[in-house]
């Protein structure tokens, strides 16, 4: 973030090395690149070191343990732009074999205008597999769909993460539980869940339950949590080892941060993105204000959805169409005669995703 920062008050575009004042031809010589490289460095450390809001610096800011709400207006102008990875994506949120053979695979998604595709549209889909060799379309017969209504069983684990670091308003972590709630509120009756908190501690609010009220209550703003620094890494890393220790066939890992790492003990980014690939975790990162959004998109895997604008305001309205995502959940059921060998093909009209069996 404080790259970024650098970034927008000095007019830097990294691609080209160009700087407010001088520009730096990249087909110039390596000294020239080099100069340009250093000029932007020396222009960020002084940035760094001027004060910005509430008396302090740019670098004090990123590891403040309190930000006025008028600091944070201020900083506004100066983050990144809104930013996601959830455009014209088909998402398998897991899969699941039956003793007959057959194959339930779980899946939601969004068009390229960031419209969630509704059941109607995915009981349209296109489903092939490799068959002899040979890449065939599964008939009709061969496969089914079910709604989000009609999906039965104990099959999904949801852990959250939520940031209460110092940064983090009160009205922040409202909407944080407000955009947490809705996602539970259209989540089919499928579902266990988990609630942990972190600063620089790390808690279990709630161990996983499949009791509603107790994990709406768990969600709800609490005051009394300890706001200190970041430890990102130990929060994520906490819930994501929980999470993959579960048995249920889907799971899903929801971190909320308004900040980047700076307190972590006990984990670090290698160890968590490991542990999310190694137990094909879906993670949602919900990222805001001093939150990096390359990391957010590092950090959500691959078959997450990260998510980053400057204000939990802005966020609460981007994250609505992956909501209302998760609410056309739908379930396709392959036979095991038409499953093939090797991946599966799904299309949606322009959409296509290749599952791994």
């Amino acid at each position: 973030m404080v790259k970024t920062l650098r970034a927008v008050l000095t007019g830097v575009a990294f691609g080209g090395l160009g700087v407010v004042g001088c520009s730096f031809d990249l087909s110039g010589t390596a000294d020239g690149v080099q100069d340009g490289i250093d000029a932007i460095e020396d222009a960020g450390e002084a940035l760094e070191n001027i004060e910005v809001c509430d008396g302090m610096t740019f670098g004090e800011l990123m590891n403040a343990q309190t930000l006025s709400e008028s600091c944070k207006q201020q900083l506004q102008a100066y983050l990144p732009e809104a930013e996601n990875n959830f455009e014209a994506r088909l998402i398998v949120l897991g899969q699941q074999e039956h003793d007959d053979g057959s194959l339930s695979i779980f899946v939601h998604g969004v068009d390229k205008d960031g419209k969630a595709l509704e059941a109607e549209q995915l009981a349209e889909a296109e489903l092939r597999a490799t068959v002899d060799g040979d890449l065939t379309v599964i008939a009709d017969a061969e496969w089914s769909i079910s709604t989000s209504a009609e999906i039965e069983g104990d099959l999904l684990s949801v852990g959250f993460v939520n940031d209460y670091s110092g940064s983090m308003s009160d009205a922040d972590l409202r909407l944080t539980a407000e955009i947490e709630t809705d996602l539970v509120n259209v989540l089919p009756d499928i579902f266990e869940s988990e609630v942990t908190l972190f600063s620089s501690a790390v808690e279990t609010r709630l161990p996983f339950t499949e009791n509603k009220s107790d994990l709406l209550a768990a969600l709800e703003y609490d005051a009394s949590f300890l706001r200190e620094s970041t430890a990102l890494y130990d929060g994520m890393g906490t819930g994501a080892q929980a999470l993959a220790s579960r048995s249920r066939p889907l799971r899903l890992l929801v971190v909320a941060t308004d900040g980047q790492e700076n307190a972590s003990l006990s984990f670090d980014k290698p160890t968590i993105l490991e542990i999310v690939e190694d137990n094909q975790l879906c993670v949602l990162v919900l990222g805001s204000l001093f939150a990096d959004p390359e990391e957010l998109r590092d950090l959500a895997g691959p078959c997450g959805v990260f998510f980053y604008a400057p204000s939990y305001g802005d966020l609460k309205a981007a994250v609505s169409g992956y909501v209302e995502s998760m609410s056309q959940l739908s379930e396709i059921v392959v036979s095991s005669e038409a499953r093939g060998e090797g991946a599966l093909d799904l299309r949606v009209g322009e959409l296509e995703i290749t599952i791994e069996q």
